[in-house]
């Protein structure tokens, strides 16, 4: 039982990669909700799995170091792909890749369970209100 785990552990990564490029025959408003949560669970499940690497690495026993790990680990992946220009945070400004690195965090973590598309909208709602502050 422990080498089936092993081996599903090994291939998290590869079935991460593969499941964002599955072609569905969908509507297009469909697709781009499948695109978003594809990306954004791609995004908590990395950091889920790069997580458990660096908290045994680190040695991490406390609940509060292996939630921080994660959070950073999501908030780098998220900034990577800000960086390198992927999916959904193609464009955007560095502190709203900090947001959804952060809302990725909460994902990996486990606090949210599902309802990801009302945490989008007060995200966009959020960031939409942020902008329309910036001075002109």
């Amino acid at each position: 039982m422990k080498s089936l785990v092993v081996l599903m552990l090994l291939l998290a990564p590869a079935w991460m990669a593969f499941g964002q490029a599955v072609d569905i025959p969908i509507p297009e408003d469909v697709t781009q909700v499948f695109d978003f949560l594809a990306s954004y669970l791609t995004i908590a499940g990395l950091a889920m799995f790069l997580g458990e690497f660096v908290i045994r690495w680190l040695k991490a026993t406390e609940r509060w170091q292996k939630v921080t790990i994660v959070w950073v680990l999501s908030i780098g992946c998220s900034l990577l792909s800000m960086a390198i220009s992927v999916g959904y945070l193609a464009g955007v400004i560095w502190w709203e890749a900090v947001i959804w690195g952060a809302l990725s965090g909460v994902a990996a973590n486990g606090f949210f369970g599902g309802n990801i598309m009302f945490l989008k909208s007060i995200v966009e709602w959020a960031i939409s209100y942020l902008k329309s502050k910036e001075p002109a």
